[in-house]
């Protein structure tokens, strides 16, 4: 199913609204026929019509935002060096947020904001347009390892 809607991501949003309309469209199709044979003499009618009107939001809401995430995930997990592993990545209503688990010998001293520090200034450089856009308000690097988790944001404030 991932596979599929990763070759879906490649399609403009029109054929994304035509294709999922039509399906829509089909399936309203048929339970006119249905209502049509238990009695529903005008019902069937307007079921296509209004399995297309319905197929607008869930597309907008579900389908597409289901498909991106497949996209962006597409090739994860991914290690991108001997402790760290990408593991997922979400696009969220303020931005976005990456999942990485660390394995192997994780240093006590640990700490995630270190990593924020060693890596704002390229983070601001990838970030700073989006979020000076106001296309993101939060940018969020998650990490898990064992015995442990925490997490840092890159937001508009950090990039000045």
């Amino acid at each position: 199913m991932g596979e599929f809607l990763v070759f879906l991501a490649g399609l403009p949003s029109i054929a994304l609204s035509a294709i999922f309309g039509g399906l829509f469209g089909l399936v309203g199709g048929l339970l006119g026929v249905i209502l049509k044979r238990w009695g529903f003499t005008n019902a069937w009618r307007y079921a296509a019509g209004i399995a297309v009107a319905v197929s607008v939001p869930l597309t907008s809401n579900l389908i597409k935002p289901a498909i991106q995430d497949a996209a962006l995930n597409d090739g994860l997990p991914r290690k991108l060096d001997d402790f760290t592993i990408h593991e997922a990545t979400k696009i969220i209503p303020s931005g976005v947020e990456y999942r990485f688990r660390l394995v192997g010998a994780i240093p006590p001293d640990f700490k995630v904001s270190a990593v924020k520090q060693k890596n704002l200034q390229g983070l601001c450089q990838i970030w700073k347009p989006d979020l000076d856009a106001g296309r993101a308000t939060k940018i969020i690097y998650s990490y898990t390892w064992d015995g442990g988790a925490d997490a840092y944001s890159v937001v508009p404030g950090d990039c000045k």
